[in-house]
């Protein structure tokens, strides 16, 4: 019993330990599901964190970029843009800087924006401040003087937008400098104000504002008047052709509204019923957005009256042989006589009420009209010499009077304009002009061949020593002999240019005349109208003349000059013949040379036109002095060219009738000499050196420093070279024992070719001395006359020239 009561009790304690066991591994159960509960919980967590982190960072990325965006657009925005809190600026664009004159951002940030205010608006911009804190709202729109860093003062458009940040009332205040605009706006204010026509402006069946002229033209005492009138109480209710006020204005307005503007004549009315004529202008205008329609309309009834005062002058003005316009103070013509219609081919009634512009040619300065018009309103009479245009287009030059005319109390209220046509005279000053020139013209040919010549030289030089270097076979010879022949060619032209001015002056020498006027093909052609064409029938075995190829080239160029004016525009012939012929005592008395010649052959060059020709009197009268018909003149008359012709011992005959043109037959006696006896052109080569010893080469360009002292190397001599007279005259100073020669440029700086030879002459009488020029001979040596030189080359020159210069002075 005892057993099983044990037992019953062990068996009990079993339950309990099985249940105790139970419970705790159900309490673990559970500890185990809550803890995977948590993790599952932690887990979600940490994704969400995860995804918050990333939304965060892109929500970061995102907030920078905005930052950057609007900080570039903050920063690019023209008008001044600043954040300011309690009255201290935290941020400025540099928009700001710029427009308070700062010179960087750090002299605003942290400053007070009431020092920018200007002191006198200050008290209303404090209040603005106190209604940003009090109500948090934005300003209107406020317009203020500011102040720049300097002091200055600017008129500033000014809207603040307050914000709060951190609990702190914070505002972004834009400002617009507005200072350009307003000066427009007050000019064009003072200009409405002061005008004598009356500008209104006018929207939707309203007048919307009027300057002052409008209520004196009108009878309306005040602007708030005014702009309670209506359109018909303005004008009658019939215009005097009998349209309809109301629908005839209408029409204008339409008008000016497609068109943007409409211009015509009227008849208003005062508020005292008088009627008077007026000039309006409608001009479509937009305003603020909206479509406005600007007045401006003039008083014509002092205009007509003035008209009216004038007509008693008309008689007297209709017969004056000078054009004469009347003008009002405007310069809008009221009257002009029939002289004036002539004058420009206008008639009055086209250019009535017009301006006198209408005569200004394109070339006129406005600003010259300007300062006229304002002389003769104060008072003053404008007196001077003014083109004009007319009708045809064609431009004429005037003599120009105009004086004012006054009102009884002294005021100018008209003018009167008396015109005289100059440009035939003034053509005529201008050619006696031209013929002074041409001296002047003849030193600065002589200038340009002179430098000309200076480079011919170094060319030719330079090309004759390459040529000379090269085997005979060479191909590059050919290409050499081209470059001195065009040389020679350039240097003839010169010497036709010094002929041309009338300023060259060569020796008479042997010469063909066919040849010469080949020569010359070039500037003929450029000196005659281009529908003229040029023949020539040119001898080529003809027989030599002596005379100076210049003055020969002078009467050739007037002859073709003449011709060519003959022939004017229209197209023409002028044709070239020479020859020989036999010439008796009757064909030569025929001549207008008017000289005894004798008998015997005579070259002739016949120079031909198929121009407008002359009648006798007129051929008997082109050699007198000064006279001229058509001829523009080159500086050399007719009488001049016989006076070159009997210089040569020759005739001038002359053929010509009216519409069959004119030919000029230059004679000239025949050389004894055969036609070898022409001068050596001195193009050859040298073939022996002239002498040794040192020749002085004295010349202010490098170049023909260096080609004419390797010619004279080559011939033998050793060279020295001096930059000018100064330094020639030490070099001679030092070395003139061993100098043989100096080759001598004349003109040169610091000292020239005429002082430097005076003083090598003090150093050594004996000094043998070449001069060189770019100026023909008897004009380079004149100051050299008695002087003793020992010769004489005119640039350019050859290689064969110097040589035989050399070896003349040499010898």
């Amino acid at each position: 019993m005892l057993y099983g009561r044990q037992l019953q009790a062990h068996q009990t304690n079993r339950l309990w330990l099985t249940a105790l066991v139970m419970a705790l591994l159900a309490y673990l159960a559970l500890l185990l599901y809550r803890l995977s509960l948590s993790m599952r919980n932690i887990h979600a967590a940490n994704v969400q964190l995860s995804e918050l982190q990333q939304q965060l960072e892109q929500d970061l990325q995102a907030r920078t970029e905005a930052e950057q965006r609007f900080r570039q657009l903050f920063e690019s925005i023209p008008d001044a843009v600043g954040v300011h809190r309690e009255g201290k600026w935290l941020y400025v664009n540099p928009a700001a800087v710029a427009m308070f004159g700062a010179k960087a951002t750090d002299e605003l940030v942290g400053s007070s924006v009431l020092e920018r205010v200007y002191e006198e608006d200050r008290p209303a911009f404090v209040r603005q401040l106190q209604r940003y804190v009090s109500d948090g709202n934005g300003s209107p729109l406020l317009v203020q003087r500011n102040l720049r860093m300097d002091g200055t003062v600017f008129t500033g458009e000014v809207r603040g937008v307050p914000f709060v940040e951190a609990g702190e009332t914070v505002v972004l205040e834009v400002v617009r400098d507005i200072s350009d605009r307003l000066d427009v706006e007050n000019r064009y204010s003072k200009l409405v104000a002061s005008s004598s026509a009356a500008i209104m402006t006018y929207a939707d069946g309203h007048f919307l504002s009027a300057n002052p002229a409008t209520l004196s033209m009108f009878g309306v005492v005040s602007e708030e008047d005014f702009r309670q009138l209506l359109l018909a109480d303005l004008s009658p209710s019939l215009q005097p052709d009998g349209r309809d006020s109301t629908k005839a204005i209408a029409g204008h307005i339409r008008a000016a509204m497609t068109d943007g503007a409409s211009l015509f004549t009227w008849i208003c009315i005062r508020s005292s019923g008088e009627t008077f004529p007026v000039q309006v202008q409608l001009t479509a205008l937009e305003l603020d957005g909206q479509p406005v329609l600007q007045w401006i309309v003039t008083d014509l009834s002092e205009f007509r009256q003035m008209q009216a005062e004038k007509a008693r002058l008309v008689a007297a003005l209709q017969y004056s042989a000078e054009a004469v316009i009347i003008s009002d103070t405007e310069a809008r013509i009221q009257y002009v006589n029939p002289a004036f219609e002539r004058l420009t081919g206008f008639t009055f009634a086209e250019v009535e009420g017009g301006f006198a512009s209408v005569l200004r040619t394109a070339g006129t300065d406005t600003a010259i009209y300007e300062k006229m018009l304002a002389t003769v309103n104060g008072g003053k009479v404008w007196k001077g010499e003014m083109g004009i245009r007319r009708k045809s287009g064609e431009e004429i030059l005037t003599d120009r009077s105009i004086a004012p005319i006054f009102d009884e109390q002294g005021k100018v209220v008209s003018h009167v304009a008396m015109l005289r046509d100059v440009t035939e005279e003034k053509q005529q000053a201008q050619k006696l002009e031209h013929t002074q020139r041409l001296e002047s013209l003849g030193i600065l040919a002589g200038g340009i061949a002179h430098d000309f010549n200076n480079i011919l030289t170094a060319i030719m030089g330079n090309a004759a020593m390459a040529e000379r270097a090269l085997d005979m076979a060479s191909p590059a010879r050919v290409l050499l002999g081209r470059i001195e022949e065009s040389s020679r060619r350039a240097s003839e032209l010169c010497r036709q240019m010094l002929a041309y001015s009338g300023k060259g002056k060569f020796v008479v020498k042997p010469l063909n005349i066919s040849s010469l006027v080949m020569e010359m093909t070039r500037l003929m052609e450029v000196s005659i109208s281009k529908n003229v064409v040029l023949k020539y029938h040119l001898c080529e075995q003809l027989p030599l003349i002596e005379a100076d190829a210049a003055q020969i080239q002078q009467v050739v160029l007037n002859l073709i000059t003449n011709a060519s004016e003959a022939i004017g525009e229209k197209s023409g012939v002028i044709g070239f013949t020479t020859g020989v012929m036999h010439a008796d005592a009757s064909y030569l008395s025929g001549s207008v040379a008017r000289v005894t010649l004798p008998e015997g052959r005579y070259v002739f060059l016949e120079v031909s036109d198929t121009g407008c020709g002359m009648d006798a009197a007129t051929v008997e009268k082109i050699f007198d002095p000064f006279f001229t018909t058509k001829f523009t003149g080159r500086g050399l008359g007719m009488s001049a060219v016989l006076g070159i012709v009997r210089g040569h011992h020759g005739a001038l005959r002359v053929y010509s009738e009216p519409g069959r043109g004119t030919t000029f037959k230059l004679l000239l006696p025949v050389m004894d000499e055969p036609m070898e006896a022409l001068a050596a052109d001195h193009t050859g080569e040298w073939v022996a050196p002239v002498g040794d010893g040192v020749v002085l080469v004295v010349d202010d360009e490098e170049t023909i420093r260096e080609v004419a002292a390797m010619m004279l190397e080559d011939m033998g001599f050793e060279t020295m070279t001096a930059e000018d007279g100064q330094d020639a005259v030490e070099v001679y100073r030092q070395h003139g024992d061993r100098i043989v020669a100096v080759l001598l440029d004349m003109t040169m700086p610091r000292m020239d070719g005429s002082e430097c030879f005076r003083e090598l002459r003090r150093i050594n009488a004996d000094v043998k001395v070449v001069l060189s020029s770019g100026y023909n001979e008897e004009e380079a040596t004149t100051r050299f006359l008695g002087k003793g030189l020992a010769g004489f080359l005119q640039k350019p020159y050859s290689p064969a020239a110097l040589r035989e210069t050399m070896a003349d002075i040499i010898r």
